[in-house]
């Protein structure tokens, strides 16, 4: 298994759209999420495994595309479910998840 990656020249051509695609929404609405963005190191990341490609902070949060507008990518602290908000609403059935999510929409 791969580690996540910041060092560009491990990115493929698709992962290079991505990259600047991020970059473009982050660039045009960098004021859109809500725990994103407010501490120092913002990098783009690379993830072998799932493919994904995601914007993080020195905080480890993470931003990642809905559409084109740059969205919080949420992790459940006690299960672990990820995803976007609009995912992340339609995943209410734990309990645990409901009070993250609760607590995000209050931030």
């Amino acid at each position: 298994m791969a580690d996540n990656t910041q060092d560009l020249k491990n990115f493929g051509r698709r992962e290079l759209g991505l990259a600047a695609e991020l970059l473009t929404a982050y660039s045009e609405n960098k004021d859109n999420t809500k725990r994103f963005g407010y501490s120092d190191g913002i990098a783009v990341e690379f993830n072998p495994n799932s493919a994904m490609v995601f914007l993080v902070d020195s905080d480890c949060n993470v931003a990642v595309l809905d559409g084109d507008t740059l969205v919080d990518f949420l992790t459940c602290p006690e299960c672990g479910h990820e995803g976007d908000p609009s995912d992340f609403k339609t995943h209410m059935s734990e309990e645990c998840c409901q009070e993250y999510f609760k607590e995000y929409e209050e931030t």
